[in-house]
């Protein structure tokens, strides 16, 4: 059975049906592409598969460039059996409120990677307010 799969551009771009792909024992998925602004539903829609996909413990996003991840984020925040979760965007708009929003949609979220853009003025030492109860957490920004 397959547990981890990854969709690169290579195989999006050729093969419109791999984000119908959806594997029964699937613990790890990895997206990565330079994703583009009309890619955005099709993804959210594809995550949002995977609400009631208990197997599914890790997610790697690895987008170059969107800025704005609003619905793909939602989607993310309603993954709550999500052990493990990587983001790396750097020119994601955020906003200090993404942790808060994970601690309470991913409850068992222990591991948090992130590579961000630059924060708005005056909120990068927002984003740290947020207890949370990670294991792990990396932070780039």
């Amino acid at each position: 059975m397959l547990e981890e799969l990854k969709i690169t551009c290579n195989v999006l771009y050729t093969n419109h049906t791999a984000l119908d792909t959806i594997p029964p024992r699937l613990k790890k998925l990895t997206l990565a592409f330079p994703a583009r602004d009309s890619d955005m539903l099709s993804i959210t829609r594809y995550l949002d598969r995977f609400i009631h996909h208990a197997y599914l413990k890790e997610l790697v996003i690895h987008f170059s460039g969107i800025g704005k991840m609003d619905h793909v984020l939602h989607a993310i925040f309603r993954l709550n059996q999500l052990e493990r979760l990587t983001i790396f965007d750097d020119k994601w708009d955020y906003s200090p409120t993404i942790l808060d929003e994970l601690v309470k949609g991913c409850p068992q979220l222990t591991h948090l990677d992130t590579r961000l853009g630059k924060p708005p003025v005056g909120q990068r030492d927002q984003f740290f307010e947020t207890p949370a109860t990670f294991t792990v957490l990396y932070v780039f920004i």
